[in-house]
């Protein structure tokens, strides 16, 4: 009996392990206007969208102190802005490029 037992506690740790390593689905990154390039010196809004917006999901965007789903930006370099959005026990994550045009 206690091998048995000890076998489900066994089964049971490397459950819980593996659900630890779950990913947070569908973060995808999208321009608020559809756009991934834009003139220098206009303004882009970019977007997680907000179904990641509450808790207990916390939205961190790489170089912004911004945690809220739609930042907006102007760029002086083409750039990608990348984002993770942790729900404390899963995470996920997406980038995306904007690209300067260069004026005629």
């Amino acid at each position: 009996m206690k091998k048995i037992f000890a076998a489900i506690i066994f089964i049971l740790a490397g459950f819980h392990f593996s659900y630890s390593q779950c990913k947070v689905n569908n973060v995808h990154i999208t321009s608020v206007n559809g756009m991934d390039s834009i003139c220098k010196g206009a303004s882009i809004k970019l977007t997680v969208g907000p179904a990641f917006n509450h808790s207990p999901f916390i939205i961190k965007w790489t170089s912004f102190t911004s945690r809220k789903d739609t930042i907006s930006i102007v760029p002086t370099t083409s750039k990608t802005y990348y984002v993770e959005v942790d729900s404390s026990t899963c995470r996920g994550f997406d980038s995306f490029k904007v690209t300067l045009r260069v004026s005629p």
